[in-house]
C-alpha cells in the first residue's frame, strides 16, 4: 500500500476543505437569492417548483460542470502517472 508524505496529506486536507467550503459557500448565496423571492408561495405547479429548486440550489449545474473537467484531468494524470512507472 502506498504512504502518503506529511505535506502531500497536508495538501489534500487542504485541497478537499477548500472545495468543500467553495461549495458551501456558493449554495448559501443560492440560499439567500432564493430567500430574497416573494414571500407568497402558492402551491400551484409545485413538482415543477421543487425540481428548479433543487437543480438550482442544490445540485449547482455550472459548478458540476467544473467538477467534472477537473476530476478528469486529475484521472488523466493518474493514469499516465501509473503507466510510466511501469515502463
Amino acid at each position: 500500500m502506498m504512504q502518503f508524505s506529511i505535506v502531500e496529506q497536508i495538501a489534500l486536507v487542504v485541497f478537499l476543505l477548500s472545495g468543500i467550503s467553495f461549495f458551501l459557500y456558493h449554495l448559501l448565496i443560492r440560499l439567500k437569492i432564493v430567500l430574497k423571492g416573494k414571500s407568497n408561495f402558492s402551491i400551484d405547479e409545485l413538482p415543477k417548483r421543487l425540481k428548479r429548486v433543487f437543480d438550482e440550489v442544490i445540485f449547482i449545474k455550472k459548478l458540476l460542470v467544473v467538477i467534472e473537467s477537473l476530476l478528469v484531468y486529475f484521472m488523466l494524470l493518474l493514469c499516465m502517472d501509473l503507466f510510466f512507472l511501469d515502463s
